[in-house]
This record gives structure tokens, C-alpha cells and sequence, in this order.
């Protein structure tokens, strides 16, 4: 057993206690035995990561998470450090000004308003991370190519607009083709795709 599935293994026990029991979880027959295979999931709240890894508790599994929001954060990073999450540049270029600084108006932590921010103001200055996006998409397939599990958010950044600021519980938002784009960088064998349409948390 790989150290970094030992690992999964201590933190999922204490995430499924905390977290798995709250979702009502259909098709689990359905996922593969082993990987590789990509996980597509929606993003609507703070639990879907901590109730996936719970879930997939039995594969090498890695998530892909903000590297503003949550790699920079002094708590969430030390997170996604521990279960060897990946980090992925960040982009609100899909909103218009004015839809930047709603959003800046509604998001209630400091920190994460900070941060969206310092994202707006890179994309103003014409900014993009390729070497952030290049080592991404390296590090998707290797441990793609170890037969490890990918979770993905193809939705980006929390928007805040759900009751009182929020994360919303319902809609969904059009997605980022990055999934599609690692998948195609993958030429050595098929990769499975699992596509989490919702995800009910109780």
C-alpha cells in the first residue's frame, strides 16, 4: 500500500465519521475497481471534497482545488498538503466587471475576498499562469498514469451567490473543459470518467 493511500486512509476515516453519513450516496456499484479514472463532480458547498475522499476511501485519490483560495490559505492549505491535492491558477475571466464586483460585494471572508481580488487584478493586467497551467496538467497525468483518482470541479471558483452569500445548493454554471483537456493528454491507456451530476447533501 502507497503512503500517500495510508494517508487518505487516517483522513477519510475521520471524514466519513464527520461528513459521508450526511449525503445520501446512490451508484457506488457503478465506479471502477481501480483506477485511473477522472471524478467530474458539481461544487455547491464546503463538503463535497471532505465527502468524496470519504467515498473513495479505497483509491489513491487526489483533488484539484483553488491555489488562491485554498493552496494560499493557512489552514485549508495545510489540507490540501496532507492528502497531496493539486493546485490549479485560478480565473473569474468568464465574468464581466460588473458581475466581478458583485461578487467582491457578497463574498463574507475576508481572505477568500482578498484573494478573488488578486485574481481580477491579473486577469486586468493581462496575467495567465501557463506555467501553472502546464505543471497542472503534468502533474494530472502522472498520477493518472499510476492508475490514481482525479477529482475535479469543472465548474471553477464558488461564486457566493446562494442564500445570504452562500454557496448556492441548486444551479449549476458552465463548466471549464480542463477535465477533457488532461483526458486527452492521456495517450497510454483509456482513463474512465465518472461524472457526479449531483450531489445531495442532506
Amino acid at each position: 500500500m502507497r503512503s500517500q493511500k495510508k494517508v487518505n486512509l487516517i483522513i477519510s476515516a475521520g471524514l466519513e465519521l464527520m461528513y459521508a453519513r450526511q449525503a445520501d450516496i446512490e451508484g457506488m456499484e457503478n465506479l471502477p475497481e481501480k483506477g485511473p479514472f477522472i471524478v467530474v463532480a458539481n461544487h455547491f458547498n464546503l463538503k463535497e471534497t471532505e465527502i468524496l475522499l470519504a467515498t473513495l476511501k479505497n483509491y489513491d485519490a487526489h483533488v484539484i482545488a483553488s491555489e488562491k483560495v485554498h493552496g494560499e490559505h493557512p489552514i485549508r492549505g495545510l489540507g490540501v498538503r496532507a492528502i497531496r491535492g493539486l493546485t490549479s491558477p485560478d480565473s473569474l475571466a468568464h465574468l464581466s466587471p460588473e458581475e466581478k464586483q458583485v461578487l467582491l460585494d457578497r463574498v463574507p471572508d475576508q481572505f477568500v475576498r482578498q484573494k478573488y481580488q488578486e485574481i481580477i487584478d491579473h486577469e486586468n493586467a493581462g496575467e495567465v499562469d501557463r506555467n501553472g497551467l502546464v505543471e497542472l496538467i503534468r502533474s494530472s497525468v502522472a498520477l493518472l498514469s499510476r492508475g490514481d483518482v482525479l477529482i475535479i470541479y469543472p465548474e471553477g471558483l464558488w461564486l457566493y451567490d446562494g442564500e445570504d452569500s452562500a454557496p448556492r445548493s441548486h444551479s449549476l454554471y458552465r463548466a471549464y473543459d480542463g477535465f477533457a483537456v488532461i483526458a486527452e493528454q492521456f495517450p497510454l491507456k483509456s482513463v474512465g470518467l465518472v461524472l457526479v451530476a449531483r450531489l445531495y447533501i442532506l
